[in-house]
């Protein structure tokens, strides 16, 4: 396994987990300001909307990089 397999697998993994908390933090920002920003209610459904979209985004990440890791 050569440096730049064991590196790109690493970068991969902290992009992952980086992108996760922001999509967390996003679908946590919309339950919090559900209430608080009735009058934008469409900015909270774009929370929702991009923090699902993304957690969903990130698990197809994670399988793809460990159905590669396992292929080696």
């Amino acid at each position: 396994m050569g440096f730049c397999k064991i590196f790109g697998i690493t970068v991969g993994i902290a992009f992952v987990i980086v992108m996760n908390a922001v999509f967390i933090a996003a679908i946590v920002i919309g339950i919090i300001r559900q209430k608080a920003c009735s009058d934008v209610s469409h900015l909270i459904t774009w929370l929702f909307v991009f923090g699902g979209v993304g957690l969903g985004f990130s698990a197809y990440m994670i399988v793809h990089m460990v159905s590669n890791a396992l292929s080696i």
